[in-house]
């Protein structure tokens, strides 16, 4: 008899992209491990104004991000912004051509998610522009419980510990909430 070894499975986030012309969604399955440190970003009023509605890759954070990618301290292909977490994509591979890990971070800024989604003539940002031209702080994400006190915390309560995929529902709300797509959530 053959001892198989448990193989431990990598957590993955997925990064929704929009819908297909058929309606699919379509979301890249990208590793995922948490931030170390905290990463300060200077926003302007030319990121604000280039922003995107409703997409993750492209809004006003997101340009944010990039343009200071030598505030962080790893590379930065792309950033990744929902309501309350960023995701900086670090490393992409050659071969399949896609994002091969991403790194997470938690911010409060989702008033500026909100804003840049609802506010697609950027007429708010034009008249304040101060709002924008501040500093932005990404945070390293709240450790969460482990997964054996969960599944203990489980077996006290008799209940499975079922694990579900994730699914990108704060990109698929900018989305809709911008306009761009018309699907119930």
């Amino acid at each position: 008899m053959i001892k198989q070894r448990k193989i431990k499975k990598r957590p993955h986030v997925l990064i929704h992209l929009g819908l297909t012309p058929t309606g699919d969604k379509m979301f890249w399955r990208v590793p995922v491990s948490d931030a170390k440190v905290d990463v300060t970003l200077n926003g302007t009023l030319a990121d604000a104004l280039t922003g995107k509605p409703g997409v993750t890759i492209g809004c006003h954070l997101s340009n944010c991000a990039t343009r200071n990618k030598n505030e962080f301290p790893h590379p930065v292909f792309y950033a990744v912004f929902t309501k309350t977490k960023a995701y900086i994509i670090d490393r992409w591979s050659k071969r399949t051509g896609s994002p091969s890990h991403c790194v997470r971070y938690s911010h409060n800024l989702g008033l500026f998610v909100d804003l840049n989604d609802k506010d697609g003539k950027k007429k708010l940002v034009k008249q304040h522009p101060e709002i924008v031209e501040r500093t932005f702080v990404l945070h390293p994400p709240q450790k969460r419980p482990s997964q054996s006190n969960i599944e203990e915390g489980a077996r006290k309560k008799n209940v499975t510990n079922d694990r579900r995929p994730v699914m990108p529902y704060g990109a698929l709300r900018r989305a809709k909430e911008a306009g761009l797509i018309f699907v119930e959530l």
